[in-house]
């Protein structure tokens, strides 16, 4: 009997060891989700906002080769996005140098005053606070960066005073950081180097460039000279076949009222005129392109130069990284300390005096930074865990080739549709992306992208193979679960 209660006893116990093992990729999910919620809404802050510049940069592309995919001639609206009129697609260019300084990409019908408003806001949120935002990112992540740099190569007392004690780019900061590193020393990495000029260049000429990209036209609808001498609206013309050319596109005609204009008279008496009070705001096309160019470039650059520095702090010795108080405090003592050095009492000299020996007897001065960085390295990370990176690379690679072909079929949607506005475009976007032929690839690709972010999440917070796997897995269903929730709407509608 008691060996019969103690096999009964094993298998209760097996059961519950099953059990547990069962649920322990849940329990320990949630259990790493719960340790990393601050890196979870990171990661989902950058992820969303690396895909939203690329869907940006995608449609402006779309935009950009829309007239030379579509495969009707005929451009049904006759007023191109620069005011001309014609009545072939391929007579606009939105790549043309004369467009630069043009509104090419323009949506809505607004009074003056509403587009007025409508830029003013643009200039402060986007403009101002662009400049703010980009400025305290980059100037944390810059910080971080460099600290790492100093431990094995020294930096100027200008190139320390910009990065740690200074918050925002200037004119002059930017010239002593270039002169610094081109004339005296530049950081352990060169791309880095350049990457950090650039980037406060970029940020110092955001509110302009950003400004510079929009504004707002007269709303334009194109009219066409009859025999009578009246200037009558394109849109009362209809495109008809003369008898006699039933199978030759030369016999093509416009027929208003009876009376057939030849296409080279409608193309010579036609032009686009303004609509009193009405107005359309928006961007140059090539402007705003150059613009999310340079966002995107900022962004990837310095991801990496956030990934670099996280790897390898904080230090092993638990210094601080010189910023604050903390950075006039090293700052000050390098500068009393080599100038005693060098043979000079830093107290009974004059600024100019100061600045004088510090560019000449200390050659600008070097400060580094004395303490043992984390063994780690992003490098090492990626080579460690490469099958994920793999996996992500391939997922993302099919997620742009299934959007390319997705793209496609919008660009003949819209060639066909002509949507007057932005909320048009948008939705006949959602309508080829959830309705149309190809619902697997919806599929695909939402899967697909779903999962990239389930690898960023898998990578970085799971601590396990089977908690990486069950993150992963929740984060593709979830998607899936979207999609089709977006697809069944727009379909009932």
């Amino acid at each position: 009997m008691s060996a019969t209660r103690g096999n009964g006893y094993s298998r209760l116990e097996s059961h519950r060891v099953s059990h547990r093992t069962h649920c322990l990729p849940f329990k320990e999910s949630f259990s790493d989700l719960r340790k990393n919620k601050a890196k979870l809404t990171f990661w989902f802050l950058i992820y969303n906002w690396l895909l939203a510049i690329l869907v940006a940069l995608a449609f402006l592309l779309l935009f950009g080769v829309v007239p030379s995919l579509s495969t009707d001639p005929v451009n049904p609206s006759a007023c191109h996005p620069d005011g001309t009129f014609s009545l072939f697609r391929e007579a606009y260019n939105p790549w043309a140098a004369s467009g630069f300084f043009q509104t090419t990409l323009a949506f809505g019908n607004l009074t003056y005053t509403d587009a007025k408003a409508v830029d003013i806001v643009w200039d402060i949120v986007v403009g101002r606070g662009g400049q703010a935002a980009l400025s305290i990112t980059s100037w944390k992540v810059f910080s971080d960066y460099v600290a790492t740099s100093i431990t094995a190569k020294p930096v100027t007392y200008s190139t320390f005073h910009t990065i740690f004690l200074e918050t925002e780019p200037s004119i002059s900061s930017v010239y002593r950081l270039a002169r610094d590193f081109i004339v005296t020393t530049s950081l352990d990495t060169p791309a880095a180097t350049v990457f950090i000029v650039w980037s406060m260049l970029f940020i110092l000429g955001w509110p302009t460039f950003a400004g510079a990209a929009t504004g707002y036209t007269p709303t334009t609808n194109p009219f066409v000279l009859t025999f009578d001498g009246n200037y009558v609206p394109f849109s009362k013309f209809r495109l008809t076949q003369s008898p006699g050319h039933r199978t030759s596109s030369d016999g093509l005609f416009w027929d208003f009222s009876g009376d057939l204009y030849s296409i080279s008279y409608v193309q010579e008496k036609g032009q686009c005129q303004p609509v009193q009070n009405t107005f359309k705001w928006g961007f140059s096309f090539l402007q705003i392109f150059i613009l999310v160019i340079g966002l995107w470039v900022w962004s990837f650059g310095t991801s990496i130069l956030f990934l670099q520095s996280r790897f390898r702090l904080p230090f092993q010795d638990h210094s601080e990284i010189p910023t604050g108080y903390k950075g006039w405090l090293i700052f000050t003592d390098s500068i009393v300390r080599q100038l005693r050095f060098a043979g000079f009492d830093a107290r009974s000299l004059t600024n100019s005096q100061l600045e004088t020996e510090i560019r000449k007897s200390l050659r600008r001065g070097a400060i580094s930074l004395k303490a043992s960085l984390q063994p780690v390295t992003c490098w090492s990370w990626v080579v460690r865990e490469w099958p994920w990176f793999l996996a992500l690379a391939v997922s993302v690679t099919s997620a742009i080739v299934i959007a390319s072909i997705q793209g496609a079929e919008f660009n003949r949607l819209i060639m066909s549709k002509q949507p007057a506005g932005i909320g048009q475009i948008v939705r006949q976007f959602a309508v080829v992306v959830f309705t149309t032929q190809g619902t697997a690839l919806h599929f695909i690709c939402g899967a697909l992208l779903s999962s990239s972010f389930g690898l960023l999440v898998a990578i970085n917070i799971g601590s396990s193979t089977e908690s990486r796997l069950f993150l992963l897995g929740c984060c593709t269903v979830f998607g899936l679960l979207v999609v089709g929730s977006i697809y069944l709407l727009l379909d009932g509608s």
